[in-house]
């Protein structure tokens, strides 16, 4: 198979992912919603979403990214027409933003849960609001999931690039605030390095979808000055005189991935 057909099959296959996310997150959104009545409510009044209506607020978090509006139609169990005149109403687009705003913390809170918790305990509310979505993210509806793995294990790195690979085929209002917040990040403060590493993933993911634009794209000035807060926090973490009391391995690991990314950074500027 040529590189570009492994990178469209590859692409195909993380949209499958991207779908049983917010299939999920549709399911435990809606598992005690009631669906309103209109006996006693005068013809013209508005008396709330149904449930098929409802269900589509959550699914067009798919729209345009990963599914055009039959798609979606289709998972909603609705007409493609109805679909189409709801996404002109403010009420549904409120509420698909409110729905993507939810989603959208959740993701960001267990980023940042599995960033953080390599360095210190973190809140137990943060644990509790995102308990749920791990259980989801560790079971067999996602590519990375291992049955070698302990389910309650919150250290196993692949979550995060499962993560990556899927938020480009969010809406962008699930994307834009985890990507703000990402590049947000000082060079020096914990777990910089870590966010700065999944911002360039998740950038290279949503715009290079063949090998040959991906030396074009990388020399954007804003994708090099990601490289470049990368590097001077690296540098940063190397000079901080408590270094030493960490163990060798762990130092060891830092100095190579400085190497590794001042390299790459030189080979996209020469090629």
């Amino acid at each position: 198979m040529a590189s570009e057909d492994r990178i469209k099959s590859g692409r195909q296959e993380i949209k499958k992912y991207a779908i049983s996310l917010v299939k999920w997150f549709t399911r435990e959104s809606l598992k005690n919603y009631v669906e309103p009545e209109r006996l006693g409510v005068q013809k013209g009044n508005q008396i709330g979403f149904s449930l098929k209506k409802e269900r589509s607020t959550c699914l067009m978090m798919l729209y345009p990214n990963c599914l055009r509006l039959n798609g979606i139609a289709n998972l909603s169990g609705v007409p493609s027409g109805s679909l189409r005149t709801w996404k002109r109403e403010r009420d549904f687009i409120d509420e698909v933003i409110v729905g993507s705003y939810c989603l959208s913390e959740m993701i960001q809170n267990e980023i940042e849960f599995h960033v953080m918790e390599k360095y210190f305990p973190l809140d137990p509310e943060i644990e509790k609001s995102i308990g749920k979505l791990r259980l989801h993210l560790n079971s067999k509806n996602t590519y990375y999931y291992n049955p070698q793995d302990d389910p309650q294990d919150s250290n196993n790195s692949n979550v995060l690039m499962y993560l990556s690979d899927i938020l480009p085929f969010l809406n962008s209002s699930i994307s834009l605030p985890i990507m703000k917040w990402l590049l947000s990040q000082t060079p020096g403060d914990i777990g910089t390095r870590e966010y700065l590493g999944l911002a360039y993933r998740i950038l290279r993911n949503a715009h290079v979808t063949k090998d040959k634009e991906f030396k074009k794209w990388a020399r954007r000035p804003a994708i090099l000055e990601i490289h470049k807060k990368w590097i001077e926090d690296h540098i940063d973490f190397l000079m901080d005189p408590e270094i030493a009391k960490l163990p060798r391995d762990r130092i060891e690991r830092s100095i190579k991935l400085l190497k590794k990314d001042i390299f790459e950074t030189l080979d996209i500027l020469a090629s």
